[in-house]
This record gives C-alpha cells, structure tokens and sequence, in this order.
C-alpha cells in the first residue's frame, strides 16, 4: 500500500512538472512569435562569446558559495566532511533543484546526505528548508530594491506595479511559511502522537505504524538540528552567504545580457531580480517561460528592444541549465565511483 501510494505521488508529481514545462515552453513559443524567429537568431548569432564565458565563471562562482553555505550547515548539524568529498554531491543536488518547480529536487539531498554522511533525513531536511528560508529572505530584499528602481526608473502601468507587488506578497507568505514550519515543533509532535495513538486504537497495519514512528524519529533529529542552526551570528552569517550567491547569480545574468546589448547594470539586475521572483512563484522549472516572459517585458519598458531582451532571456537557461547538467552529471559519475573520505561516517 505504501508503494502504490509513493509511486502515485511521484506520477503526479511528473504529469505536473510535464504540464508546468508545458506552460513554459507554450510562453517562450508566444514570445517567438511575437518578435520573429528569425530576428532573435540574427541576434544570437552576433553573441559576444567572450560575456558568455564571463557569465559561466560569475555563475559557478555563485555556485561555489552556495555548495560553502550547506557544507557549513552540514558541520552545523555534526556531520564532517572535505569539501573536496562534499563538492560533487552538492552538484548533484543543485542539478535536480536547477530542473524542477521551486527547486524539489533539491528533496534528493537528506537521502545522498544519508548515504554519504550517514546522517539523519530530519537532519537533512533541516539544512534544506533553513538554505530555502536563507534564498527566499536574500531573493526578496533583491526583489524589493529591485521594485523600488524600477517603480521609479521605468514607465510602469498600474496594473504591472500591483503585479510585482502580487509577487513580492507570495514571496513574504513562503517565508512567513517556512518560519512556522521551523518553529513549531510542538503542534507537529502532538499531531503526529495523536496520529500514532489513533492507529493503535484502530489497529492500523504495521507497515503505517512504523512510517509514523519514523516519522517522529525523523522529524525529532529535524528540531534537534534546527536547534543547533537557530542563532543569530549563524543567521546573519547564512544571510551573508545566500545574498553573495544571488549577486554572483544576478552577474552571471547581466554577463549573459551584455553579450548581446550594452544595457546598464541596474536595468538588467533590477529586471532579472523582479523576474527571478515571479518564476519562483510560478513553480515552472528553472523559471523557464515565466521568468522569460517577465524580463523581456520590464527590459522593453526600460527602452530596450523587445527582440534583443528575448534574444538575452533564452539563451541565459541554455547557458546555465546546460552547464549545470553537464557539471552534475559528471559530479554523478564521481560520487558513483569515489567514496565519500572516512571522516564523514564516523
């Protein structure tokens, strides 16, 4: 019954992320429409390779910090590791959550951490759900700094301002979220306690009895480790690190524009930062579509071609979701045939 049960959840979790690229793509069709095929190719062949060789240096470099930011949480939580051993699991991680809606896969990570780290899935969930918390804090001050610039720099309809204020609410309500989760551990061991003893009454088979006591084993070495992450110099220090990442992030971006258009600085930040936003909460993988269609509009509402920003807007997922795949797929390999060093498991 369990395995009928899991094996449901992850089909309709692939009809949904099939139906949600769907989307995405059916966006970047419109926006090819609308400019002319032909006319973004022309573009794309007068690419200045060397801003796309800058883009993928800036942008691995935001990777690295982040790898640094969970090697660090991982220590956090008493699991040692180099980080050389660290690093390609990291890449395997950050490749699943590059492909999926609101970066899911990155749910991959407590069962690699298990296997590698022989550390708990509470625990792991734990540095998951605090490096989200981190993303979406650094993502929406950005976003806000952001909003500002553009509410005032570009010509902004009413309409578009209640848009962006939309999705900055949506962001404020995945943090306010994610603060509830982390912080009530009570009200989850009761309802998990009433669960169990409902099912004794009941005499639930085994097999359920025993998901739920793991569960309350799971979810107790989660608090256990979010107690050693909660306080205050971990936090700004973690804040610190995440906001690093999404400007190394947003350079890579603006590396990627440049090699198409002479754009300055803080119109294409301010655009990629908004967009960033609305295609997290879009839930569309890696933003593609909704986070296409958001630059191309802000970056023409600055004055920029619309065929240009469209150009700039598809080949930055090539780039970078290409590049990542390439690094996790090799980062796979390796994990596959080198073990993690001894001082992990002990």
């Amino acid at each position: 019954m369990a395995c009928r049960s899991l094996v449901r959840k992850r089909s309709i979790e692939t009809v949904l992320m099939v139906l949600l690229l769907a989307i995405g793509a059916g966006i970047v069709l419109w926006l090819l429409h609308k400019y002319g095929l032909a006319n973004v190719v022309h573009i794309l062949q007068r690419v200045r390779m060397v801003w796309i060789a800058a883009g993928i240096l800036v942008y691995y470099a935001g990777v690295l910090v982040r790898a640094v930011k969970w090697h660090w949480l991982i220590a956090r939580v008493g699991h040692q590791v180099g980080f050389g051993g660290f690093l390609p699991m990291y890449c395997v991680i950050s490749m699943a959550g590059t492909i999926t809606p609101m970066r899911s896969g990155e749910s991959l990570a407590p069962f690699l951490f298990r296997k590698y780290l022989h550390a708990s899935i509470g625990g792991g969930f734990s540095v998951i759900l605090l490096d989200r918390l981190f993303e979406c804090v650094s993502l929406a001050l950005l976003m806000s700094i952001a909003v500002i610039y553009v509410l005032f720099s570009f010509n902004v309809s009413v309409l578009l301002a209640r848009g962006l204020m939309l999705s900055f609410a949506v962001l404020l309500i995945v943090i306010g979220l994610l603060f509830v989760l982390l912080r009530q551990q009570m009200w989850t061991t009761l309802i998990l306690k009433g669960l169990k003893s409902l099912m004794e009454k009941r005499k639930a088979p085994a097999i359920l009895l025993r998901v739920v006591q793991g569960l309350e084993r799971e979810i107790h070495c989660f608090y256990v480790a979010v107690a050693h992450l909660s306080h205050h110099r971990v936090f700004v220090f973690l804040i610190l690190l995440t906001f690093l990442a999404w400007l190394f992030e947003i350079g890579a971006f603006y590396c990627i524009v440049r090699s198409v258009t002479d754009a300055p600085f803080l119109v294409i930040a301010s655009s990629q930062a908004i967009a960033a936003g609305i295609a997290l909460a879009s839930f569309i993988p890696g933003g593609i579509g909704s986070g296409t269609i958001s630059f191309v509009y802000l970056f023409s509402l600055a004055g920029y071609s619309g065929t240009t920003a469209t150009a700039a807007a598809l080949i930055s997922p090539v780039v970078f979701l290409g590049s990542m795949f390439i690094c996790g797929s090799l980062s796979a390999v390796i994990l596959k045939r080198h073990s993690v060093p001894d001082q992990a498991q002990k």
